[in-house]
């Protein structure tokens, strides 16, 4: 789901770093071996700078690391890679690095590696519920149009595909509205802490490099060639910031929808109301749209979503309790019944046995008449269906 980029931490820089100190171990003997080289590196003691001439590494992992960065980020990845690499050669290799961390460094460092490790874990469940994700939510949504009778809507996963943005696949589904291409509806599936809403304010626009919800709007857009675009959060794996700030269902104009789903219970009810006004708006002639008017109803909207919600939980809750009410009014009444039954017998005969006292006492006479009554109950207060 996510745009192909090298984003790393720290802590990623020192995982690898000893995999780069080989290359440079390699890359020193190769130049040492070389009579009559020049010296690559030279050192400014009045400026305590270091000044390294130009050079060629032949190395398949530095070359495939550089090659998935921007060619503008790659100085200073280089610079950073220095670094590190300095850091680590002068704590004798990595291994004794990482060591020193825990004894010497601090618990700085420390948690810098227990976050790189939760990282990679989380990044490895990530991807997993991801590819989950997309396909419940794609039946989801399948659903929703079957309801709504868009029978000519044409529904595709393209999460594993790349888009008119070279190397992209943003946009993990596309929907065309009655399978025009012209009307194109790009969902792009987040699940996410790390990722905040966005805007476009502030003064230094090329110092955002991480992901925002307006930033995969935009591009899910523009990868998918599309009219409108939603981006889905979920509340249990997105964070508490964006959670109040979304408050279910917002818009932003001229970029999108966000939405926030409750996945684990399978709740998409957010996600499938902004389908439907993102639809509207393919379709409609009206491209002006009064954002302040159109913010308000939405607001109204999710407030009215949430109540439904509550008072079906009411409702379920109260369905559950008459139905335990209705079943244990009708087994009482039984053994009543039954209780009534062996009193008249024991009037009549003036005694009673043994077996029918174990019986009274176990209810084994109305065991079955139980279970029939169970049914009864079950026809009379069928599940309420989901919202």
């Amino acid at each position: 789901m996510d745009l192909e980029r090298v984003n790393l931490t720290e802590a990623r820089w020192i995982n690898t770093v000893g995999e780069y100190m080989v290359a440079a171990d390699n890359m020193l003997h190769d130049q040492q071996t070389q009579d009559h080289q020049m010296p690559l590196v030279k050192l400014d003691q009045q400026t305590r700078n270091v000044k390294i001439s130009e050079f060629e590494v032949s190395h398949e992992l530095i070359f495939k690391f550089f090659d998935r960065l921007p060619e503008s980020q790659r100085d200073s990845a280089l610079t950073r890679a220095l670094q590190i690499g300095a850091t680590a050669l002068l704590e004798d290799r990595i291994a004794t690095f990482l060591a020193r961390t825990e004894n010497e460094l601090g618990t700085h460092l420390e948690a810098l590696k227990l976050i790189y490790e939760q990282n990679v874990t989380a990044k490895e469940k990530s991807t997993q519920i991801g590819v989950e994700a997309e396909n419940r939510i794609y039946s989801s949504i399948l659903d929703l149009l079957s309801r709504r009778g868009y029978d000519n809507d044409d529904v595709t996963l393209t999460g594993a595909t790349t888009g008119s943005i070279k190397r992209n696949k943003t946009g993990d589904i596309v929907l065309k509205i009655d399978g025009d291409d012209a009307k194109r509806i790009a969902i792009e599936i987040k699940f996410d802490a790390s990722i905040s809403v966005g805007d476009f304010g502030g003064s230094d626009s090329t110092a955002r490099t991480r992901d925002t919800a307006v930033s995969q709007l935009l591009e899910a857009g523009a990868n998918r060639n599309a009219v409108q675009s939603i981006i889905v959060f979920d509340k249990n794996r997105s964070s508490e910031a964006l959670n109040n700030q979304v408050n279910g269902i917002q818009w932003i104009p001229s970029v999108g929808f966000i939405a926030v789903v409750d996945y684990d219970r399978g709740d998409f009810s957010h996600l499938h109301v902004t389908i439907e006004l993102a639809r509207a708006m393919a379709v409609s002639p009206v491209k002006l749209v009064d954002s302040s008017i159109l913010k308000s109803l939405l607001q109204r909207l999710v407030a009215d979503i949430a109540t439904i919600k509550e008072s079906h939980k009411l409702l379920q809750a109260n369905h559950e309790n008459l139905k335990k009410i209705s079943a244990l009014v009708q087994k009482h009444a039984l053994l009543v019944e039954f209780a009534q039954e062996t009193i008249q017998k024991f009037i009549v005969k003036g005694e009673i046995s043994q077996l029918e006292l174990l019986e009274l006492y176990r209810g084994d006479a109305i065991r079955d008449r139980y279970k029939i009554i169970g049914k009864e109950v079950e026809e009379l207060f069928p599940a309420i269906r989901e919202s």
